[in-house]
């Protein structure tokens, strides 16, 4: 025996674009007998504020399905990015490489951008490149190379002093972020290690 969904009294509290995003059906939304018309404003809102309270998980759907759903769409986007990069250093060998790589010139998106015009959009190949700098390895690349290179892995181009000046910068940042939140520095440790002793 499956028991029907009990009507919820909240047609006079919402619309139907609210009841939606609160994930009840409409039609099961039965309006409330003893509010009449004219009822007081504040007697209301002091109403559907309680009924809100007492029925909060009515609201946890909807934001984990919207969670799930950027979830999903980072990783698809993750993914797509590291399919492009697999292709890239499959095809520029010269100058792509994931696990060392170079520094590589100044508005080589162009280029990438006419080569592959046929099989990815500029933004995609934008974004595929932009994951593949904005790492630890390609940081480091910088600060240890003086040239750029091009996609036949030819030098095109310096690593100037304010490219190494920014990538210092934001190795710190990148460090910075995928460090735990947890963790304290070794001198802190030592700190905390001294007192527990005494």
């Amino acid at each position: 025996m499956s028991k029907s969904p009990p009507t919820l009294p909240l047609k006079p509290f919402f619309d139907l674009e609210t009841l939606e995003k609160l994930g009840i059906d409409p039609n099961q939304a039965a309006p409330v007998s003893n509010v009449s018309d004219n009822a007081h404003p504040k007697t209301e809102n002091k109403e559907r504020s309680n009924f809100l309270k007492s029925n909060a998980s009515l609201k946890q759907p909807a934001k984990e399905t919207q969670n799930a759903e950027i979830i999903n769409q980072k990783q698809a986007l993750v993914k797509k990015n590291k399919e492009l990069l697999e292709l890239l250093c499959k095809r520029f060998s010269r100058v792509f490489n994931l696990q060392i790589p170079q520094p590589l010139k100044i508005n080589i998106v162009e280029d990438l951008c006419i080569q592959l015009k046929d099989e990815y959009t500029n933004e995609q190949i934008r974004k595929a490149i932009g994951y593949y700098t904005y790492n630890v390895r390609y940081q480091r690349a910088l600060l240890a190379h003086d040239h750029r290179y091009d996609l036949e892995g030819k030098v095109n181009g310096e690593v100037t002093p304010e490219h190494k000046e920014r990538a210092k910068t934001q190795l710190s940042k990148l460090k910075n972020r995928y460090k735990p939140k947890n963790q304290m520095s070794f001198s802190k440790n030592k700190e905390v290690l001294m007192e527990k002793k005494f």
